[in-house]
């Protein structure tokens, strides 16, 4: 069933209402298949009787060639008795001649025997070259020459054996006896009646003992199977059953049926199949016209919902465009009001400081022990004042320059982050420091030398109070991304802090060991610009290990870590 949705909500297409409209097909299909059948009976009906015409006469022509060829047979061996009793019976060596010459040209006989009267003697020549007449059959032929009986005799196993017995005399000598067995097998079947090449051949005697000569196909049809009879000639009458070989009855049975049938059904189901899409043809073009109004219906209100989307968009778009100048000039107000904050107030700052060093140096001696520890705390505000204000300014301008990442040798900016946390720490030079080969990156050589810094500088501040301090670099790349870590032997923090460690609100609380503590929330704003992400694990007790990964910026490298990111 074929159907489409219109733009009404109705459903249009083929029907059980409308079933009615293909039964002129289905009856003429119908009626051409039938007529293809019943054309295929008639044919099927004429090709058997032509086949079972060929195959009579075929089983004829079978039956008189053995027949015929049997009675060859047997009249060669009486033309032999009838030879040696004209002629009187040869010596030894003319008679062997004349026996081989005769089964030469006769191969179904097997044997052929001369009993004497007077004399146990006998004389015998074997095709298969046995040198001696079988005993049994030699009394059996002087019984027969005894008590006479029929002179030619079947014997039934796995062949048919004609036993022939001729009297052989003279006025002038008593009856001698000529004996002989010829032998009806495959191999005869096959050099005396070739018309048996295509057919197997069962004889049936007519006291019901069968010999199968060529074994009959199995499943041929029983209208195939042939029986005539054939005259031993012993006298009995020998039934033959002949069965054509499959590859002789498709030779001589013609194909044509087939072909007649299977042609006529396809061009009746073809011819209704053309009428079935005559019929569709004609109701769906009824329903694809209800279709294409119900289309330009709809185009038309895309149309217009397309004109009002384009306003909404350009009236979008004018938002967008005026936040976004405000949220740049809030920026730059911001930044603005950042240096301003930095730059105006490291100038009292600086002389708070310079008048503390001359209230020193000029009243140190006059003021008492109170004083002094006062002016220490003065100094020590100042100094803590002015580095607040630094770290303030770095994070103000953090991410604001220009982002030019390229290919990083990794190793040599974190020994430069070192080199400057040295710089900056006075006793940071007892730090034992050891970095692996790290991974490329692709970032900004600029922004990332001032993590490397901050994280370096951060852990050696974080060592000290510890017998042997050590601060270590390691790197790891996955083929996405590259994972740096700075692990040092510090007191670390309190793990429930590690999510709000990097947070800036957190870190202006202050620092005991002397920083800022804004400088890990400047780390994580660089490292969020470059694409990357950051976090923290520690103990409490044994250090902290600091993590920030970078895009990859070269081939896999999985050596030189000791041991992988835990996040």
């Amino acid at each position: 069933m074929f159907a489409w949705s219109t733009g009404d909500g109705q459903v249009g297409g083929v029907s059980h209402g409308r079933s009615g409209r293909y039964v002129p097909a289905i009856v003429v299909t119908a009626i051409g298949v039938g007529l293809s059948i019943l054309s295929w009976t008639r044919a099927m009906e004429e090709r058997q009787l032509g086949v079972g015409n060929v195959l009579g006469s075929l089983a004829d022509e079978t039956t008189s060639t053995i027949e015929a060829q049997l009675d060859r047979e047997v009249n060669a061996l009486r033309d032999l008795a009838t030879f040696w009793q004209l002629h009187g019976l040869m010596s030894e060596r003319p008679w062997s001649y004349h026996t081989r010459v005769t089964m030469e040209y006769f191969p179904g006989i097997q044997w052929i025997a001369w009993l004497p009267p007077d004399s146990t003697q006998a004389r015998f020549q074997a095709r298969d070259g046995t040198a001696r007449l079988e005993p049994g059959f030699l009394s059996g032929a002087r019984r027969q020459r005894a008590e006479p009986s029929p002179l030619i005799q079947e014997r039934w196993g796995e062949t048919l054996d004609l036993q022939v017995f001729l009297p052989v005399g003279s006025p002038h000598e008593s009856v001698a006896m000529l004996a002989a067995a010829i032998r009806v097998d495959s191999l005869w079947l096959r050099e005396h009646a070739p018309p048996t090449g295509n057919l197997s051949v069962k004889l049936t005697s007519d006291k019901g003992r069968e010999l199968v000569l060529r074994a009959a196909p199995a499943g041929a049809p029983n209208w195939t199977h042939l029986r005539r009879v054939l005259n031993s000639p012993s006298g009995s009458r020998v039934e033959v059953e002949l069965v054509p070989r499959p590859e002789f009855l498709q030779h001589i049975a013609t194909p044509w049926p087939y072909l007649f049938l299977v042609t006529g059904i396809f061009l009746s189901i073809a011819i209704g199949v053309v009428l079935v899409q005559f019929q569709r043809s004609r109701e769906h073009s009824g329903v694809l016209a209800r279709i294409n109004r119900s289309l330009d219906l709809r185009i038309a209100e895309l149309s217009r919902r397309d004109l009002e989307l384009n306003a909404l968009n350009n009236e979008l778009d004018e938002r967008v465009r005026v936040r976004t100048e405000e949220l740049t000039n809030a920026l730059r107000e911001v930044e603005t009001f950042s240096h301003s904050v930095s730059h105006d107030l490291r100038s009292p700052i600086g002389a708070i400081l310079n008048y503390t060093a001359v209230v020193e140096e000029e009243y140190g001696t006059k003021l008492d022990d109170e004083g002094r520890r006062l002016l220490e705390r003065i100094r020590g505000a100042g100094l803590r004042a002015n580095q607040l204000l630094g770290a303030l300014m770095e994070y103000a301008t953090s991410g604001v320059s220009l982002h030019k990442p390229t290919v990083l040798d990794m190793r040599a900016i974190a020994e430069g982050g070192y080199a400057e946390a040295v710089a900056r720490e006075s006793d940071a030079r007892s730090v034992e420091f050891a970095v692996d080969d790290l991974p490329p990156a692709f970032a900004d050589a600029v922004q990332v030398h001032r993590v490397f810094s901050n994280l370096i500088g951060n852990a050696v501040k974080y060592s000290r109070g510890r017998s042997s301090r050590g601060v270590e670099v390691h790197g790891r790349a996955n083929g996405v991304e590259c994972t740096y870590w700075v692990h040092d032997n510090g007191p670390g923090f309190d793990p429930a802090r590690a999510p709000e460690i990097f947070e800036p609100s957190r870190s202006l609380l202050g620092d005991p060991a002397g920083g800022s503590r804004l400088g890990l929330a400047t780390v994580a704003k660089i490292v969020h610009r470059q694409g990357g992400r950051v976090w923290a694990e520690s103990d409490g007790k044994t250090g902290a290990t600091f993590y920030f990964t970078l895009p990859t910026g070269g081939r896999r490298n999985d050596e030189g870590s000791s041991g992988p990111p835990r996040r």
